[in-house]
């Protein structure tokens, strides 16, 4: 029984450190229509998903509980883990987007500098951009494919780089085509658009690296801190099985389970909502 303890308890704290460990790196594609985000989890990833959160839940549950009914009853709840799962890797697909964004950006300016016309500068970056990224399907490499693509089928840069907005549905991707539209449009400085555009991105980005190294030992702690109950029980239940036992075997034992893990879980949500800061 002590060895069960020892095995639930361990996949529980990993399972609250996983964020800290680096993930396995996921393919780099953007659906072609507008109502895809920019990543889609696929039916194996969110089964797999699925799977690994009702292994913690019922993991977690066997050690508040001991009960083998209660966890395979708590188990459903996993069903909402790969839609939460799905939000966190479009945050993530979001501010790598920006960071490629940016160079993009860099290599178009650099292109109008020498006197290069506007389609022709989207039309060499992908090329450019390989050197940064050789990997052909790199997010960005494909978005510039598409507006070429589109440019070889006869619509306008505006509308190709309006329709790349729509796709990304990144801030910093629909400011640039608003103003580059307006610019076009009105016969504005195309070259001090671009510059000043791929300018105040690089300082976005400097900012929130910045900012992330500052919030770094914070969200480690937070981590920790998660854990720390979990292990609690688990020590507890291991060490003094008989100092524990009327917690899992009476009514009041359970509905102050019930409560500690509903508080357990507002504290987590509190900690995340405070460490998630957007810029």
């Amino acid at each position: 029984m002590k060895i069960l303890f020892w095995i639930i308890g361990g996949v529980s704290a990993l399972a609250l450190l996983g964020l800290s460990i680096p993930k396995k790196k996921r393919r780099e594609t953007i659906e072609g229509n507008h109502k895809n985000p920019l990543y889609r989890m696929t039916a194996k990833e969110r089964l797999w998903s699925f799977l690994y959160a009702a292994a913690v839940i019922f993991a977690v549950g066997y050690l508040f509980y001991r009960s083998m009914l209660v966890s395979a009853l708590l188990m459903p709840l996993a069903l909402l883990y790969p839609k939460i799962r799905e939000a966190q890797l479009i945050r993530q697909r979001k501010r790598q987007m920006s960071l490629q964004f940016k160079e993009a950006l860099h290599c178009i300016s650099t292109s109008l500098v020498v006197g290069k016309s506007i389609e022709n500068a989207f039309r060499e970056a992908p090329a450019e951009l390989l050197l940064l990224y050789p990997d052909e399907n790199t997010t960005i490499v494909r978005e510039l494919q598409k507006i070429n693509r589109a440019l070889e089928m006869n619509f306008s840069i505006e509308e190709a780089i309006q329709d790349f907005a729509n796709r990304t549905e990144l801030e910093d991707v629909s400011y640039f085509s608003e103003v580059f539209i307006l610019c076009k449009r009105t016969g504005g400085n195309l070259v001090e658009v671009v510059r000043n555009t791929s300018r105040i991105i690089s300082e976005k980005q400097d900012f929130l690296q910045e900012l992330e190294l500052m919030l770094a030992q914070r969200k480690f702690e937070q981590r920790l801190l998660s854990v720390i109950p979990i292990f609690l029980i688990f020590a507890l239940s291991a060490t003094s099985p008989d100092y524990m036992n009327p917690v899992f075997t009476t009514l009041a034992g359970r509905i102050a389970m019930t409560v500690a893990i509903g508080l357990f879980l507002i504290a987590f949500y509190i900690a995340n909502k405070i460490i998630e800061i957007e810029v």
